[in-house]
């Protein structure tokens, strides 16, 4: 190995380091007293489904995982899935495709959007976040969450190298959200789930508006450590998310369906509600790039564990479970934990993991960073799936992506899209997802259009709660009326 090949595998390696220390939490949430409420949900799991067939499922998933450990770190970021946005235009997609994003969770659908149009959408997002300024202690600084104000602003988390940008509504999102492409892409997602039955689901995609990330480069910024998004002790606690995942508790998780649509309808996902909990039946959750990242760590790239059964199925098994007085990850040795202890998790938060805390998944090999990543280029996962975000980002050029989930046509979403339709009908009010959180007119903004200005088509109109949607399903009828259309 020359010199030159040398220092590039040390620098790498000395990234991902980096990102593998920020992604081990503190053990507040570890120590959490959740009281006996959270006790007696576990004795209740406990003599639904047995002792013996949790402990079985335990021992046979995490046996499963230190072979799917292996098998991750030989794919590197081959793991991921490919689409090209043409062969969901031409309906061409393999079926070895399709069983790759059911198997794993994640995929990647590449070209939707134009590069140079994605990347000239990118600098006017940069423009209009910086035409929006506030004053922090003195100093004009660019802000990254919109706080209650009546003032035209912007408010940055975390203070120091901030990312994460309360937009909901600027007129990048709106473009985006409204292209055909995109509508196009968010179809096929809803429809690699089953279980449609006209009624009460149907795979028609509906706008769901979230924040951004805009990243400044240069070095280290404390974005999202690994986590599951959808809940945390909602998945345990909510009699229905439980029963979703039933198969796993009775040691039969290879035969868990992730992808059905019917039994996760009745699901309250925000049973504990808070400020991070989304209340929609998103499909897939989303990113669109508008500028290049991935491919390696200090890249700012997207990581997660690339197996969407066997992940949650460890989740969800690893709080009945305690590591021996020696610290030994064996799990043969694993002691029965009838506590109120669910690592990780908290009311109102999303489910988060930590090397410590969760050491069978085995980080250092299976969180499989994305390839690199263009702009125009859509990645998108399962909301069981565990996920983060590389700590570091070694660019001259900022990196930005819009969060776009894909969502499906239920009775729940519909209710959700009519209050959003009110709310950015309302001069650009925060969407009803975050209005607990702060309350903001993004209206006031310089260079803020309205929302219903970007929706040229009938599909994007629809997807905004705008026009009547079409088609002979009773959920279609039902919808129109939610509507009031």
């Amino acid at each position: 190995m020359s010199s030159i090949s040398k220092f590039i595998s040390r620098f790498f390696s000395s990234e991902k380091q980096k990102a593998i220390k920020h992604w081990q939490f503190k053990d507040d949430l570890e120590k959490a007293d959740l009281g006996d409420e959270f006790i007696q949900l576990k004795i209740d799991i406990l003599s639904k489904y047995g002792v013996e067939n949790i402990r079985k499922a335990w021992l046979s998933v995490t046996s499963a995982l230190e072979a799917e450990a292996q098998t991750i770190k030989k794919q590197g970021a081959s793991v991921w899935p490919e689409v090209n946005y043409v062969d969901i235009e031409n309906a061409t997609v393999s079926k070895d495709i399709l069983d790759a994003i059911h198997r794993t969770g994640i995929v990647i659908i590449r070209n939707v959007l134009p590069q140079t149009q994605a990347t000239e959408l990118g600098e006017e997002l940069a423009k209009y976040l910086h035409e929006n300024p506030t004053v922090i202690e003195g100093k004009v600084e660019i802000c990254l969450v919109l706080y209650i104000t009546k003032m035209s602003s912007f408010t940055g988390l975390p203070k120091q190298n901030p990312w994460l940008y309360r937009s909901y509504f600027s007129p990048t999102q709106n473009t985006v959200r409204t292209h055909t492409n995109s509508i196009k892409v968010h179809r096929f997602l809803n429809e690699l789930w089953e279980g449609y039955d006209g009624e009460r689901a149907h795979p028609t995609p509906l706008s769901y508006a979230d924040a951004l990330r805009y990243r400044q480069p240069g070095g280290f910024s404390a974005v999202l450590q690994p986590h599951i998004d959808a809940g945390s002790l909602d998945r345990w606690a909510d009699d229905e998310y439980q029963t979703f995942y039933s198969k796993i508790f009775e040691n039969k998780w290879q035969d868990h369906k992730p992808f059905d649509i019917e039994a996760r309808l009745k699901v309250n996902q925000a049973k504990f509600p808070g400020p991070h909990q989304s209340t929609v039946l998103r499909t897939f959750q989303g990113w669109t790039a508008l500028s290049p990242s991935g491919g390696s760590f200090g890249q700012s790239a997207l990581a997660v564990f690339p197996n969407v059964t066997l992940g949650i199925a460890y989740v969800l098994l690893r709080s009945f479970f305690k590591p021996p007085a020696n610290g030994s990850t064996d799990p043969n040795l694993w002691e029965l934990d009838i506590s109120d202890s669910f690592p990780g998790a908290a009311k109102g938060l999303s489910q988060r993991i930590s090397p410590s805390t969760h050491p069978h998944l085995r980080f250092n090999e299976t969180l499989s960073l994305t390839p690199q990543i263009n702009p125009g280029d859509l990645v998108f996962w399962h909301p069981d799936i565990i996920h983060a975000v590389d700590p570091t980002l070694n660019s001259d050029k900022p990196a930005t992506v819009l969060y776009i989930p894909s969502v499906p046509l239920t009775k729940y979403n519909l209710d959700y899209v009519k209050r959003q339709r009110d709310a950015f009908l309302d001069n650009g009010k925060t969407p009803p997802d975050f209005q607990e959180w702060f309350v903001q007119n993004e209206g006031v903004a310089k260079g803020w259009k309205p929302v219903q200005d970007f929706a040229q088509n009938s599909e994007a109109r629809q997807s905004l709660g705008l026009e009547k949607l079409t088609g002979d399903f009773d959920i279609v009828k039902t919808a129109n009326k939610i509507l009031g259309l």
